[in-house]
């Protein structure tokens, strides 16, 4: 008898402990789906602004005229991701957002930072519960991503790529979700004004004089220490002029040595709409940065990358707002995860 009696605590005991097994791991899996969302709704908001730069706005006009588009789009990304197999329609999942315009201390402030929080919750069915009538135990995660304007670009690596391009890999990514996939910049070809590649053979790769010049060492020493050139973006809408280099500058040792000791390292690369001028004499009109992982790269010249975000290297806390005056001669959108 008395071994009986202690068997049924025994038997609750691992109930609870298989149910809430079961209900952790269903919350961390939703984090994915709320961090990715989170990422989704923000870059749809800078992409946005982008696309129409002439038009002044500022944090709150952009919660205020949201009509349900961010949940729609959250909800799109929580489906994608939706731990095994279940999603917001088959599998009981809620999703809320939460929009918020912030200082950087947090404070509510309408020409500040677009925060985007998403809770992913599930009330999640019991195995063993039920014998002492717990039918469910709920599971949630939250996400948060921002979006601001940078104050400074850093981490600047010295090859632009066009603007074509850059919305390409960061759509992929928002499409794919995370993990985000790897894409490839031919960086082997000739690249023309509209952003498209021609064939092989002497021309401009892209390759930035970021200050002391446009040989393979500068540009290997570039990648070794950093862009030194002010890469401030100005005027309406804000852009910069950066002089190119020709040549596939890849296939010499100056380059690929230093580029091999920084593969597995994340870079803002500048993002170009217009090309004037050819040879050594070519110019680039940057509009925007695109952070990407370095992953590898081939004697062709051709670099494969891995999305991060369409921003610069730079601590998201040090952000100016959406609106905010002293940020109008940035381009520089940055969006990243927060808490």
């Amino acid at each position: 008898m008395t071994v009986a009696l202690m068997t049924i605590p025994l038997l609750i005991l691992a109930a609870f402990t298989l149910d809430f097994g079961m209900t952790y791991a269903q919350a961390r899996a939703f984090s994915t789906g709320a961090d990715s969302a989170a990422l989704a709704i923000v870059n749809a908001k800078r992409s946005m602004i982008n696309a129409q730069p002439s038009v002044p706005t500022n944090c709150r006009t952009i919660v205020d005229n949201d009509a349900g588009a961010s949940l729609t789009l959250a909800k799109a990304q929580v489906d994608k991701n939706g731990p095994f197999g279940l999603d917001t329609t088959s599998g009981n999942i809620s999703v809320s957002i939460n929009l918020q315009c912030l200082d950087k201390n947090g404070n509510a402030d309408d020409n500040g930072m677009l925060k985007a929080t998403v809770r992913v919750q599930r009330d999640v069915p019991t195995s063993l519960g039920r014998m002492v009538g717990v039918s469910s135990v709920h599971a949630d995660k939250d996400g948060s991503a921002a979006l601001g304007v940078a104050r400074q670009v850093s981490g600047v690596f010295p090859l632009a790529i066009c603007k074509a391009e850059a919305d390409e890999i960061a759509n992929n990514a928002t499409l794919a979700g995370s993990p985000y996939p790897i894409e490839t910049i031919a960086v082997d070809k000739v690249w023309n004004a509209d952003c498209s590649a021609g064939s092989n053979g002497s021309g401009n790769w892209g390759w930035l004089n970021c200050g002391d010049g446009l040989s393979a060492t500068d540009i290997g020493s570039y990648i070794s220490n950093g862009c030194k050139a002010d890469l401030t973006l100005t005027g309406t809408p804000p852009t910069l002029t950066v002089n190119g280099a020709p040549g596939n500058k890849i296939n010499s040792g100056n380059v690929a040595g230093p580029l091999s000791a920084v593969l597995g390292k994340t870079y803002a690369f500048p993002v170009y709409n217009k090309i004037s001028g050819n040879g050594a004499n070519t110019n680039y009109t940057i509009i925007a940065f695109i952070q990407l992982k370095l992953i590898s790269y081939d004697g062709d010249g051709n670099i494969k990358v891995q999305y991060v975000s369409y921003s610069p290297v730079g601590d998201i806390n040090n952000l100016c707002g959406i609106g905010n005056i002293q940020c109008t001669a940035y381009n520089a959108w940055a969006t990243g995860l927060v808490n």
